[in-house]
């Protein structure tokens, strides 16, 4: 149930229906059923993570891989390294903050550390962008059902250690 709401509230988001996109994501939140993990790192990590991930494709032994890792992890992590990021991208982050941190080095070219496991289960649908979804609804429809949009990036943001913000702006 919690995955058809979380995938529905994609759907309103895209679709521009943002309270019907704001609902179903403070559905899954309000839920209980799911939890963020104490740190971005298990996020991303098989055993921690499950409280998060509320739907994922899972890998098994038959499987033999899974395609997060093939296009994105480098040759040395048994994946294709098929999506390089860019520097510009890794200067977004400020110093402390984890997420610039969760990245690997491989042939000259830097890769996300997100799916380096070739048998780990493939998270599609975390908690996380729950709460951002929520914010963004919240925001564009000056509502604040569940938090306050600024409340809920700053859940995420300290999370990942990174400076909390004291206002919100989608531009």
């Amino acid at each position: 149930k919690n995955a058809a709401s979380a995938m529905l509230a994609r759907v309103y988001l895209q679709q521009g229906n943002y309270a019907a996109a704001r609902d179903a994501a403070n559905r899954v939140i309000t839920s209980g059923l799911h939890n963020l993990t104490a740190s971005f790192e298990n996020a991303f990590v098989d055993g921690p993570n499950e409280s998060e991930v509320i739907f994922r494709i899972l890998i098994n032994e038959q499987d033999g891989t899974n395609s997060m890792n093939t296009f994105f992890a480098p040759s040395t992590y048994q994946g294709r390294g098929d999506i390089r990021v860019q520097n510009k991208h890794l200067a977004l982050y400020s110093a402390g903050d984890v997420r610039g941190q969760f990245f690997v080095r491989a042939s000259n070219n830097t890769f996300t550390g997100k799916f380096l496991d070739q048998f780990g289960d493939v998270p599609v649908i975390r908690l996380a962008e729950m709460f951002l979804i929520r914010a963004e609804c919240n925001f564009r429809l000056n509502t604040s059902i569940g938090a306050t949009p600024l409340a809920d990036i700053n859940r995420i943001r300290s999370r990942a250690k990174a400076a909390t913000l004291t206002t919100v702006d989608l531009n």
